[in-house]
């Protein structure tokens, strides 16, 4: 009779045969660029601008290809079509996030529910979040939108030299009242500054291309450890991320209990939670989680969204000419665009379009996990694997268009861009961007000058 050893040896024996059978059956993975033994890809993972290695292997592979460091397998998506058919219609499978040890648990960006794994958590946060910035809601803010517009026009009339800093005012101006009531001071407010302060570690980071990403027993090292250099950053970095998260949202809470809150997301939150549940931690800590996040995307994105549009108004005239030629004929020229001329300016509307277009400002979107193994086109994905989409669809986008659609028009209505006198290139290079989650175009001079013929008086 068979030992004990022996039936064990026979039954690893068929397990071992039975994972080999199914693997060759099994579909092959994306094609991607041939690994190295053990560490895979390692050695040619892009730390830099990754997005434009992976639009040149898009071009080598195909739409989706993939590539493997220390065994963990990467798909990366680098077609519409195909991101819409896995992250929408197959949402259930793919709205998993991986583990970002280095941006979630060293440096605490976990309060972000765009970085929270697929969970009754992750629901209660977008719920939230969508209540106040979907469509049909986005009128309520118009208000204050074009209020903070008239104040950009007067800044760009003063100090047009300044226009970057003006763009960056105005649209962490907005950010701030829509969260937290906060009216920001004429220049070098610190709340203003708070989220490029905050940002600054993370865009090293983001990608979830840190060494200790892939090993995550590196997380436990001391920080005087040879090569710990990354846990000093992380250690800084999530300091700045308390602060950004913690310090506006107390604000809010101190002014509600001396009664001098202004209405906004937070306080009107807060005060329904009070009402309700005044115990309820877990609630007030998703109101704040959430509250961060419009401060963070509404004063980052947009900026950068706006900074580009202006840099191809400069190489661009003849696109500029004939954007104003279109709001003479619709808005005249005695007042200010309004939201309700827009649906009348189809042109402007397409341009907008194509400086998305041009110039990606979150190049890639946050990653996310297959959470059961799937087959696509003749291609295996396996369970666990990271997702990347070559490409980002933002959940406050509307509100983001529309903040940055109400300054581009009453801008071109009121003033003409020109490229700086030692400006002379006509075309862009990719890199004159800024790596990170977020890409802005690096800093760069423009003339703006009032229009003549028009009449309008916002001084």
């Amino acid at each position: 009779m068979p030992g004990p050893i022996v039936i064990t040896s026979l039954a690893y024996l068929l397990a071992a045969f039975a994972a080999l059978y199914m693997s060759r059956k099994r579909n092959p993975l994306p094609p991607g660029p041939k690994g190295l033994p053990l560490i895979g890809n390692l050695h040619e993972l892009p730390y830099e601008y990754p997005w434009l290695t992976y639009a040149q292997w898009a071009k080598k592979y195909g739409p989706i290809f993939s590539f493997k460091v220390f065994g963990s397998t990467t798909i990366v998506i680098n077609s519409f079509k195909v991101a819409t058919e896995l992250i929408e219609k197959r949402s259930t499978n793919y709205s998993d996030r991986p583990r970002m040890i280095m941006a979630d648990e060293l440096m605490e960006w976990a309060w972000s529910f765009i970085h929270m794994p697929y969970a009754d958590r992750w629901r209660r946060h977008r719920k939230m979040f969508h209540q106040y910035f979907q469509p049909r809601v986005l009128s309520t803010y118009h208000p204050s939108q074009t209020e903070m517009t008239i104040k950009l026009l007067r800044q760009l009339s003063c100090t047009p030299e300044e226009f970057g800093s003006h763009i960056k005012h105005y649209v962490g101006s907005l950010a701030l009242k829509v969260a937290y009531g906060y009216e920001v001071k004429p220049k070098d407010d610190f709340y203003v500054q708070l989220v490029g302060i905050a940002m600054e570690p993370l865009l090293l980071v983001v990608h979830g291309n840190h060494l200790v990403d892939f090993l995550p027993f590196l997380k436990h090292i001391p920080e005087w450890f040879p090569g710990a250099g990354f846990k000093r950053l992380a250690k800084d970095g999530a300091k700045r991320t308390r602060d950004l998260r913690d310090i506006p949202f107390n604000a809010v809470k101190k002014s509600m209990a001396d009664g001098s809150a202004q209405q906004s997301f937070a306080y009107e939150i807060l005060e329904k939670v009070k009402a309700n549940n005044p115990n309820s931690q877990e609630e007030e800590e998703i109101i704040k989680n959430c509250a961060g996040i419009i401060y963070l995307a509404g004063s980052d994105t947009t900026s950068s969204f706006l900074l580009a549009w202006m840099l191809a108004m400069a190489q661009y005239p003849q696109v500029q000419r004939t954007a104003q030629e279109q709001l003479d004929k619709v808005v005249g020229k005695a007042r200010l665009p309004e939201f309700s001329d827009r649906s009348s300016l189809p042109y402007f509307e397409a341009m907008m379009l194509e400086t998305l277009r041009w110039h990606s400002i979150v190049p890639l979107a946050a990653p996310h996990r297959a959470i059961q193994e799937d087959e696509f086109e003749g291609y295996n994905i396996p369970a666990g694997a990271t997702v990347t989409i070559n490409t980002c669809l933002c959940p406050g986008r509307h509100f983001a268009m529309d903040t940055a659609w109400i300054a581009m028009a009453s801008i071109l209505t009121t003033y003409h861009i020109f490229k700086a006198a030692d400006i002379t290139a006509t075309e862009i290079d990719p890199t004159d961007f800024t790596d990170g989650l977020v890409s802005h175009p690096k800093p760069y001079k423009l003339r703006i000058m009032r229009r003549p013929s028009t009449s309008i008086v916002f001084t």
